[in-house]
């Protein structure tokens, strides 16, 4: 009988213990000193125990660690369905342009990525980003691959199936525009916003900077400016600062297009520096920034003007037919 519902509800049976088992120490001296089939009663802060070894047994308590890894791997049936998907996808965009490619693509709800331009030994397309990069890139590289050309690859381990499409290629440096077009849009926007402002200004016949800050409900603004770092604010602006230099003093400029904005100036006052060892000073950091330089600029020259004809896409090639 026992008041303890935890070994009560077992018919009185501890288990196995070990000396670190947290008993009192009465008991556990007990358990110490008395060997297999020893019966005896200990007094305890808890009460009386009668307590019999039932086995015992030499050394301590071992622990086996297991590491269980399990692979999720998709049914042949999934297999199945996701090859058979690609295949009818490249199917479908056989002699299609990469507009439909592109459409049918999200049409079908596919991961679409358009990396837009690749160099050859780039290694990795990005927004993808997987093993068989280097084996599309060096597929799109054939002399053979037309645009419009598709392959179709598996990536190992995933089992992901990829498509690739040829959009377009060029050499010595004759870019396509639409694979530029993030870089040359935001400049033409640009362009065309400074024109349509400097046409406001002389339309509205604005001769003086109030009557320019009012045309466009601005308000004028002070800076300083000087030729050998010529930014205003955080933004570099060297046709502003020629500007500034080039106008007479009190004169109002003409609209000068920047890198930030249109601006319109008035020279109020210009600064000459003609403190001895400047023109040294600035020949010696010029001389230094230079000769940092000259390694990467040199072998990027020789780069540049090489004429080397690359037959290592004709190698993996036989490499991979063998």
């Amino acid at each position: 009988m026992s008041n303890d519902p935890g070994s009560a509800s077992q018919g009185g049976s501890l288990g196995w213990t070990t000396p670190e088992t947290p008993f009192v120490p009465e008991f556990l001296n007990f358990l110490a000193n008395n060997p297999k089939g020893a019966t005896g009663v200990v007094e305890t802060q808890f009460g009386y125990h009668i307590i019999n070894i039932e086995d015992k047994k030499a050394g301590a308590m071992g622990y086996k660690v297991a590491h269980l890894a399990k692979a999720i791997k998709a049914s042949d049936a999934t297999e199945n369905e996701v090859d058979k998907n690609a295949r009818r996808f490249i199917q479908q965009v056989q002699g299609k342009s990469f507009n439909d490619f592109t459409n049918i693509a999200k049409k079908g709800n596919y991961q679409f990525t358009n990396p837009k331009s690749v160099h050859r030994f780039d290694g990795q397309l990005q927004g993808l980003g997987t093993d068989k990069d280097a084996e599309i890139i060096s597929w799109a590289f054939n002399k053979k691959r037309e645009k419009g050309d598709t392959e179709y690859f598996v990536v190992e381990g995933t089992g992901d199936r990829i498509v690739a499409f040829l959009n377009g290629k060029h050499d010595d440096e004759l870019a396509d525009p639409e694979s530029l077009r993030e870089q040359l849009e935001p400049i033409v926007k640009n362009q065309l916003a400074a024109k349509k402002i400097i046409e406001k200004i002389n339309a509205g016949k604005a001769t003086s900077l109030d009557q320019v800050a009012k045309l466009f409900a601005s308000a004028k603004q002070s800076a300083q400016i000087n030729l050998l770092s010529p930014s205003i604010g955080m933004a570099m602006e060297p046709k502003v600062a020629g500007a500034a230099f080039g106008v007479a003093k009190g004169k109002t400029s003409n609209p000068v297009e920047g890198m930030t904005g249109v601006y319109v100036l008035v020279k109020k006052s210009e600064t000459t520096n003609k403190q001895p060892g400047d023109a040294k000073q600035i020949t010696e950091a010029i001389a230094a920034q230079n000769a940092q330089m000259f390694g990467q600029q040199f072998m990027k020259s020789l780069q540049d003007n090489a004429d080397i004809q690359d037959y290592r896409i004709e190698v993996w090639d036989k490499a991979v037919q063998q």
